[in-house]
C-alpha cells in the first residue's frame, strides 16, 4: 500500500509565498485526518520547517518525519553535527533521514553511506535513505553499506517527469527499497490552476511545459471529472499506481484536505492507462538518466554550503 506524505518545502521558505501558521494549520488538520508521514530538510527555510515538525512533536502527536541533510555535507562529523541539529530542531530521532543529493564529485559515496550509518547508531535517525541519486551512484551507494541498510530513495516523479521509471524506479523496486515522490503535481501545474508568481515555479521548466501541455491538461481534467475527483487528486493517485508514494507539498487546510479523502482510494486501470499514454513523452523528454540537483555535484561543498547559507535556505 502507498503512503501519502505531506511535503513541507514550503514552511518557512524563501521560494515559496506561504503563510508558516497557515502550513501549520494544514499539519494540524493532516493529523486528524490520519496523514501522519511528514518530509522535510535542514535547507527548508534553514531549518524553519523543521522546527514547525518540533513544535507538534512536543505535544506527543504521532508523527512519521523524513529529514534530509544536504548535499554538501559528506564527511562523517558533518553529517553527525547536521543529524544532531536536526533532533534538536525536531525534538526526537526521525524516522527516516535522507542525503538530499550526492556529494560533489571529488568524493566517493561510500564517506556518506558511512556518516549516515553512524546516525542510526548515535540515535538520530531509525532509518536512513538517498535522495536524487541517480541509478549508478545508488547502486554503488547500496554496495557501501556494512551495518544498516538504506532503506529509501526519494526522487522527482510526476505525469510530467517520468525519467525515473527508465533505470531509476526499476533499480530501486528490485533493491526493495520505498520510493518517494518529490514534485508530484510539478509544482501545481497539474492542479488545474497553476499560477507562476513564486519563484519556485518560474525556474522549472518542468512546471512550464506541463502549465501549457493541453493535452496531458484536459486528461486530467476528464478524468477527474468521471471519477469526481479534482485534479490534484488524479495526479497523485497516478503516482500512487506505479507503487510509488508521493511527497505532496502543502500550503493551505484544503489542500491536506483533498489527500485526506484519497489517501485510500485507487484509480481504475482505465484511468491509468489513458494518463499513461497522455503523459507518455515525459519518459524521454528530460532525458533518458535522473539529472534533478545534479548540477550541484560540480560545485564544491563549501560553495555549496556558502550559497545556500547566504539566501537563508531555500
Amino acid at each position: 500500500m502507498a503512503f501519502i506524505y505531506i511535503g513541507l518545502w514550503q514552511a518557512g521558505s524563501r521560494l515559496w509565498k506561504t503563510s508558516l501558521s497557515m502550513v501549520e494549520s494544514a499539519v494540524r488538520l493532516g493529523l486528524e485526518l490520519g496523514l501522519n508521514r511528514f518530509d522535510t530538510a535542514e535547507i527548508y527555510g534553514w531549518g524553519r520547517s523543521e522546527k514547525l515538525l518540533g513544535t507538534l512533536a512536543r505535544e506527543d502527536l504521532d508523527l512519521y518525519v523524513v529529514s534530509k541533510i544536504a548535499g554538501f555535507r559528506w564527511t562523517g562529523s558533518s553529517i553527525i553535527k547536521a543529524s544532531g541539529r536536526i533532533r534538536e530542531r525536531i525534538g526526537r530521532s526521525v524516522d527516516l533521514l535522507l542525503h538530499h543529493w550526492p556529494p560533489p564529485v571529488y568524493v566517493g559515496v561510500c564517506k556518506v553511506i558511512r556518516g549516515l550509518e553512524r546516525t542510526i547508531d548515535m540515535g538520530y535517525a531509525d532509518s536512513i535513505g538517498l535522495s536524487n541519486y541517480p541509478a549508478r551512484l545508488l547502486e554503488e551507494a547500496v554496495h557501501c553499506t556494512k551495518k544498516h541498510d538504506v532503506k529509501a530513495l526519494q526522487i522527482q516523479y510526476s505525469l510530467a517527469y517520468r525519467t525515473p521509471e527508465n533505470k531509476l524506479i526499476p533499480l530501486a523496486s528490485r533493491l526493495g527499497l520505498e520510493i518517494m515522490a518529490w514534485s508530484p503535481l510539478a509544482k501545481g501545474a497539474l492542479t488545474g490552476e497553476a499560477k507562476k508568481s513564486e519563484p519556485a515555479r518560474k525556474s522549472d521548466p518542468v512546471y512550464r511545459e506541463a502549465a501549457r501541455d493541453t493535452r496531458l491538461q484536459e486528461e486530467i481534467r476528464s478524468i477527474a471529472g468521471k471519477l469526481g475527483y479534482t485534479p490534484a487528486q488524479v495526479a497523485v493517485l497516478w503516482i500512487k499506481s506505479k507503487g510509488v508514494n508521493p511527497v505532496v507539498g502543502v500550503r493551505k487546510p484544503v489542500h491536506v484536505q483533498q489527500l485526506g479523502e484519497i489517501k485510500n482510494s485507487t484509480l481504475p486501470g482505465w484511468a491509468v492507462t489513458r494518463l499513461d499514454e497522455a503523459s507518455r513523452k515525459y519518459v524521454y523528454r528530460w532525458g533518458r538518466c535522473y539529472r534533478p540537483l545534479q548540477r550541484l555535484r560540480w560545485i564544491p561543498g563549501l560553495l555549496q554550503y556558502a550559497g545556500i547559507r547566504l539566501i537563508g535556505g531555500v
